[in-house]
């Protein structure tokens, strides 16, 4: 089916099936669910790296609730770019599918150490606290299988 913006949307599951099974599909069509994934993970940590910083809003003060500056949306679609947005709200669901690699893991460090609280306020201004935790549970479930899969290899 053809939109009214003139692009194709495929809307039938199955085609996405078929995409995804290497048995079925040729090759150079086939999508691997993995690799996917890897690509997004790494795209999200790259954006972040990039994007975050301190008082991404640029508020005044920081003694007002979120809730209380009167422009926060505006503010919010001046100073996080929508790839931004998907990049903090996601990037823990694409690693949880994602293979260990060295870069992901030098990129997850440098997030936790150096950007943690500036991804923290993104998630707060955005409304999106409340699935923090849940996200730092995927990096953590990630992390101890990985290193149990590396203890393993040794």
């Amino acid at each position: 089916m053809v939109d009214s913006e003139g692009v194709l949307r495929i809307t039938h599951e199955s085609f996405a099936d078929f995409l995804i099974d290497e048995a079925a599909c040729p090759s150079r069509f086939c999508i691997r669910l993995e690799d996917e994934e890897h690509r997004l993970t790494l795209a999200c940590l790259r954006t972040m790296k990039t994007g975050l910083r301190f008082n991404i809003c640029n508020l005044e003060s920081s003694y007002l609730l979120n809730t209380e500056v009167v422009d926060m949306e505006k503010r919010i679609e001046q100073n996080i770019p929508s790839h931004l947005r998907y990049a903090s709200f996601y990037w823990a669901n694409h690693l949880s599918a994602c293979r260990f690699d060295d870069v992901v893991l030098e990129l997850l460090q440098d997030l936790m150490e150096k950007q943690f609280l500036f991804w923290l306020e993104v998630m707060s201004v955005t409304k999106r606290m409340n699935v923090v935790a849940h996200m730092l549970s995927l990096l953590i479930a990630w992390m101890e299988v990985r290193f149990v899969c590396d203890q393993f290899d040794k």
